[in-house]
């Protein structure tokens, strides 16, 4: 096969088409540039080595949230919130996903990590009212066109994989629900930054596997095609905008409910390994654990009860099986630390004993992410 036509198809995976600043209960496809892999050809992976390589699949990963991020971010520009396009480009995208592949790109080649940082610094710089909007559309579609090189850099020759694609899409939706699990609280938005990487992340997964494998599913999975679509522009449509809100907010329990339903179809058409998500597990613990705290020192002494209970039940209770088997210290360290801020709590002890006890357990739970999830950047959502 030649080069010219082996870029033409990874340029086909992920040319997804992020310009609009709103999602659309349309279920229209966004047109790739060339031809996507062909359907026909398709059938049921016979192995599943590939999409078992999870650092494969959360180095791709990182690179199609960039792309969430930059759809988040362009729209908000289009929308003159110029901070919070920002914001999305340096920190989110440059700052936290970079460390999750700049290793990775360089090993495969040197020269591929200065383009993917110079063209993302570059967009980040024009995001203000003073540049021209022919120059940021410029500079937006150079982010686009470096990031689908760096997908198909660490595709790995494995562009006609649909089930490692399938792989990478559910790993973005699983993104997903951790952070509309950090924008909600309480049946409100209580963080609109989050709620924008949420909307940012489902787009950038049905765009993926829009081009990269729903054409392969026609002839192995036609029934369950239909229910992934409809799911899919189900949830998209359930946000307004980046900046608007539902008039009835989701329970982060039920989105959570509804992104699960997406990866079981995926996994099934795509005869996918069950999922690690011991990651997001933790994060979810640390998440709630630093919220019970923060309630405390507010006065809020049943809500941070509450917060402690979900921080049990949610997230230590499912993470302790499997940290035990990677790691039976780091495991005995959160419990010890998560044991601390409870007593401390149930005791009413001093704000200042529970913040001491709190950054102690925030602590433990980053040593054991460091371990489980060595792609994603120390102290990073993503």
């Amino acid at each position: 096969m030649s080069c010219h036509h082996i870029s033409l198809c990874c340029i086909a995976v992920l040319s997804l088409a992020l310009s609009a600043c709103q999602p659309t209960r349309s279920n229209h496809k966004p047109a790739p540039f060339g031809n996507p892999p062909s359907a026909q050809a398709a059938a049921p992976p016979t192995s599943t080595r590939k999409v078992n390589d999870a650092e494969q699949v959360a180095q791709l990963a990182a690179i199609v949230k960039m792309r969430g991020h930059l759809h988040a971010s362009y729209s908000l520009w289009k929308l003159k919130l110029f901070d919070d396009a920002a914001t999305h480009s340096s920190e989110h995208l440059l700052e936290e996903l970079m460390y999750a592949v700049r290793t990775p790109l360089k090993n495969k080649n040197p020269d591929a990590v200065m383009p993917l940082q110079d063209k993302i610094t570059s967009y980040g710089k024009s995001l203000n009212k003073n540049v021209s909007t022919s120059t940021v559309e410029k500079n937006y579609k150079a982010v686009i066109s470096v990031l689908d090189e760096s997908y198909a850099l660490l595709l790995n020759g494995d562009a006609q994989d649909f089930a490692l694609h399938a792989a990478v899409v559910r790993d973005v939706l699983d993104s997903s629900a951790g952070e509309y699990d950090e924008a909600v609280l309480n049946g409100k938005v209580t963080n609109a930054e989050e709620w924008q990487d949420t909307l940012g992340f489902l787009i950038a997964a049905r765009e993926l596997y829009t081009t990269a494998v729903e054409p392969n599913l026609s002839t192995v999975a036609a029934e369950k095609m239909a229910a992934l679509n409809q799911e899919f522009s189900a949830l998209v449509s359930y946000f307004p905008s980046y900046i608007k809100f539902p008039a009835t907010v989701m329970p982060t329990t039920q989105f959570s409910q509804r992104i699960e339903t997406l990866s079981q179809l995926l996994s099934e058409v795509a005869n996918l390994p069950p999922p690690i998500r011991l990651p997001r597990i933790l994060q979810g613990f640390g998440h709630h654990a630093e919220q019970a705290a923060k309630q405390y020192v507010a006065g809020n002494f049943e809500l941070a009860q509450e917060y402690l209970i979900k921080a049990e039940i949610d997230g230590l209770t499912k993470a302790r099986v499997d940290l035990a088997k990677i790691n039976l210290d780091l495991l005995r360290d959160i419990e010890t630390q998560f044991e601390n801020v409870n007593n401390a709590i149930k005791s009413r002890a001093a704000a200042a004993k529970v913040e001491k006890y709190a950054t102690g357990l925030d602590l433990a739970v980053e040593r054991a992410l460091n371990v489980v999830s060595p792609s994603r950047k120390p102290g990073s959502k993503h």
